[in-house]
This record gives structure tokens, sequence and C-alpha cells, in this order.
């Protein structure tokens, strides 16, 4: 029986113009191994390629959902100004 490689996977995603957010993660139930902000799509797989070795592309769903998932963290953790002010929650 031979052992099949398993790359891990890799998913970017557009925030903007020249930005491009990428995520890998080992398996679907894990947290990112690496993660960054490249100014292409084919620097962005350069990058998590040099930090993770082979990676198997996957939608952008993945880097999306994990964008969205670091700036709510962000939100959550900034500080409410004024008297009557109240912490975001989420």
């Amino acid at each position: 029986m031979m052992d099949v490689p398993k790359h891990r996977m890799f998913s970017r995603s557009s925030i903007g113009r020249n930005r491009w957010f990428w995520v890998v993660i080992e398996d679907w139930l894990s947290d990112p191994i690496a993660s960054g902000i490249a100014r292409s799509p084919e620097d962005a797989l350069v990058d998590a390629e040099r930090q993770c070795g082979p990676v198997a592309q996957k939608n952008a769903t993945l880097a999306k959902s994990h964008w969205s998932k670091q700036r709510a963290m962000e939100r959550q953790r900034s500080v409410a100004k004024g008297d009557d002010a109240l912490p975001l929650e989420l």
C-alpha cells in the first residue's frame, strides 16, 4: 500500500486593490498554520509555499471566512470610548 502525500490546503481572497489575504491549513477543522497578505494571487501562492512547502489550492471561501473572523476579533478587542459607550458584542 502506497502513502499518498497529504498537501496542506491553501486559499486566497482579494481584500482590496493589490491586496490578497491567504491562509494555509492542515485540515478543515484546524486553525491556519500560516497566513499573510500579498500583492498578487501569484505572490500569495509563492509566500505560502515558501512558508509551508507544497500546498493544494482550495476555493476563496476558506480565506474569506478567516479574514472575516480576524476582523471581527479585532473589533471585539477594541475598547469603546465615551461615558455611555458599551463594548461591542458579536
